[in-house]
């Protein structure tokens, strides 16, 4: 039943940019099937580990709590990102951290073009911290990631 509710968002979400609901059977719905298997997957695997480290407080069903608010699973991604880049030093520059608060169309506006790139190697660095902490949490949970028979994503 979960899995239809992420299928209906995933086709709601198709259709309200304008697309065609892809055919039950066709190639394309097959891959709508194991895109929205592989985001339950990898949802559920940085909520737990969120929870476990403490960052969050939700009680299980994790899974029903996934599909009834992406939005915050969003915010427990960004979450999760941020603790993974902890240990990245901030810039000394104030006015580069003080950035982090804007949106990057903006920053041209606010930065020097060496501050500008400061702050682009700074989450650079970031960037490659965290993605390294993810690929080993998605690792990890890999081997204990079991599908039931027809959920498996070819």
């Amino acid at each position: 039943a979960l899995f239809r509710k992420g299928m209906s968002i995933q086709i709601a979400a198709i259709t309200a940019q304008g697309g065609t609901e892809p055919k039950p059977g066709s190639p394309e719905y097959r891959q709508l099937q194991d895109d929205t298997m592989r985001q339950l997957v990898s949802d559920l695997t940085v909520v737990s580990e969120a929870r476990k480290l403490g960052l969050v407080t939700i009680e299980p069903p994790l899974v029903s709590y996934i599909v009834r608010n992406p939005a915050k699973v969003q915010r427990i991604w960004n979450r999760l990102y941020d603790y993974a880049a902890r240990k990245v030093p901030d810039p000394d520059d104030p006015k580069v951290v003080q950035a982090t608060r804007f949106d990057d169309h903006d920053l041209p506006e606010i930065l020097t073009p060496h501050q500008l790139t400061v702050y682009h190697d700074w989450q650079a660095h970031r960037d490659r911290v965290a993605s390294a902490f993810f690929g080993r949490l998605f690792e990890r949970y890999r081997a204990h990631t079991s599908y039931a028979p027809g959920f498996r994503p070819s």
